[in-house]
């Protein structure tokens, strides 16, 4: 009894309905055969009812020559069902007996599997503090769940600030056709991260991203600079004039980022009588011009200026 499945991949997996040839002879040692009365075939997975399929008859009492020369071979080409028979101990299994009721069975088991790998990514820190903001380090649990699970078939790929990073995976773990490993993020920056699959019967999962985010733990520096619009100068003269706060918060409110700045000038270059011109720098890489505060004491105004920018 010979049985030839089609179509494995290279590492023995079957991902779709599989062919499989039957070829059944009685060749006694002596050349004397008695030719083959049945062949019946089987199909089916580990744990699962099959029902066996009579191939092949050969019943007839006083049959020819040429027929019992006919009887003595049979070959047939079978479908095994790929969805109806997923599983990693699908098998083919075949008995034939010749007409002296001498019997003998063969049994080839397939690997069949016709599931892509399922993939979430799962952060133990989903609370933004803004937007997509976060001020904390965050690490990605990548799950896929594939039972003919290869570390070596994912594709991770995660940029940061637009560039494309080495990322430190960890070791994966398995549990069954769970499979888990995690990535850390723990420097500034603006990230993207995405994963596919392709498990060992070659079905390629589809890519899934998680949503874009940044993590920002840096709070802002603030610099400032003032001068007078005119060089006339009245020392002592209007002391409360000018002494500002000013603050800024970058768009991940809850860092503790805010950093006032409390503008403290010495005592002799404090007093102004004329206007004055309050230069402030920020350093942010997440600055938005409508989250700097400018505070000023009761009863005096402030004209906003432009700003201008050159990275962060």
């Amino acid at each position: 009894i010979i049985i030839e499945p089609e179509g494995a991949n290279s590492n023995g997996f079957f991902n779709k309905d599989v062919k499989v040839r039957i070829s059944v002879k009685d060749i006694p040692d002596n050349d004397n055969c008695a030719a083959l009365k049945s062949v019946v075939s089987r199909i089916g997975k580990a744990d699962n009812e099959t029902l066996d399929i009579e191939d092949f008859s050969f019943i007839k009492e006083y049959p020819t020559e040429s027929e019992m020369i006919a009887a003595s071979a049979f070959e047939i080409e079978k479908v095994i069902k790929a969805d109806v028979n997923e599983s990693n101990e699908a098998f083919i299994e075949v008995t034939a007996t010749d007409r002296c009721n001498n019997l003998k069975t063969s049994k080839k088991f397939l690997k069949i599997d016709v599931t892509k790998p399922e993939i979430e990514i799962l952060f133990d820190e989903n609370t933004p503090s803004n937007e997509n903001f976060y001020n904390s380090a965050r690490t990605a649990t990548i799950h896929i769940k594939e039972l003919n699970f290869d570390a070596d078939n994912v594709q991770i790929k995660a940029t940061r600030n637009g560039n494309d990073m080495g990322i430190a995976v960890s070791e994966w773990r398995s549990e069954g056709a769970d499979n888990y490993a995690s990535i850390v993020f723990n420097e500034d920056g603006d990230y993207t991260l995405s994963v596919k699959c392709t498990d060992m019967a070659d079905n390629e999962s589809k890519e899934i991203s998680a949503s874009d985010f940044t993590i920002d733990m840096t709070a802002p520096v603030i610099k400032t600079e003032i001068t007078q619009v005119s060089t006339e100068a009245d020392v002592y003269d209007n002391f409360d004039r000018i002494k500002d706060i000013f603050s800024f918060k970058s768009k991940n409110e809850n860092l503790n980022n805010e950093n006032p700045n409390n503008v403290s000038f010495d005592r002799m270059n404090n007093y102004f009588n004329k206007t004055v011109k309050a230069i402030i720098t920020v350093e942010e890489h997440n600055f938005r011009e409508s989250e700097l505060y400018l505070k000023l004491n009761e009863n005096h105004t402030v004209k906003d200026g432009l700003w201008s920018h050159n990275g962060d």
